[in-house]
């Protein structure tokens, strides 16, 4: 049985985690790499791009209250934090092997991998009343976001040397390995949580912390 700190704990590494994701690939890297190598610089990119946004939280927005009562009345959360995780972890992994001319394919795919990533904050969220009282529920999810941001600065840290002659053509191979390792990044920091929460029923308080 996990301490009630150590499940804090892995709740806050999986924001730690996740934040490579939408710092990388929703806000800065690929949206880039979309436009300028996959679409060759074609005006076309913004517009195929910001489908790709609108679409993926469409759906999300169409399933996520359908499948967080299931998860609620299942008892099954951690089940679906795990396949929606796995979703954007391997679509991101996928998306490693884009490049010019793969339009189509590159926007499915991240379709999948942010509708996993989004999904997968349905379920995250819904663990924060059962790992901590309600006193300190402000406290955790403050802590949350911190963890968030130190995320960003570690995969924006980490992939520096990737980034440093571009997102363009001449910079395809690091700008693939550094998707991989989003991907990675985003597994290995997500991990513990999987190994120290449990599933329930409903919703319970924790009494301690």
């Amino acid at each position: 049985m996990s301490s009630p700190k150590t499940k804090i704990f892995s709740w806050l590494l999986f924001d730690f985690a996740n934040t490579s994701f939408s710092v990388m690939m929703v806000t800065f890297a690929f949206p880039l790499f979309f436009k300028n190598v996959i679409c060759g610089g074609d005006p076309s990119g913004d517009a195929i791009w910001g489908a790709c946004i609108s679409i993926s939280m469409l759906l999300v927005a169409m399933i996520s209250p359908v499948l967080g009562a299931q998860a609620d009345y299942s008892g099954r959360r951690k089940r679906f934090l795990l396949a929606f995780t796995l979703m954007s972890v391997f679509a991101t992994a996928l998306l490693s092997l884009s490049g010019p001319g793969m339009a189509i394919p590159a926007a499915a795919l991240f379709i999948l991998a942010n509708i996993g990533f989004e999904g997968g904050l349905v379920f995250y969220d819904a663990y924060l009343p059962e790992i901590t009282s309600s006193r300190s529920i402000g406290r955790v999810s403050g802590y949350g976001f911190a963890m968030g941001y130190l995320g960003a600065f570690a995969i924006l840290l980490l992939l520096k040397p990737l980034l440093a002659k571009g997102i363009n053509v001449d910079n395809l191979g690091n700008l693939r390995i550094s998707f991989l390792i989003v991907a990675l990044f985003f597994a290995v920091f997500a991990a513990p949580l999987f190994l120290t929460l449990r599933d329930q029923k409903g919703i319970t308080r924790a009494t301690e912390y």
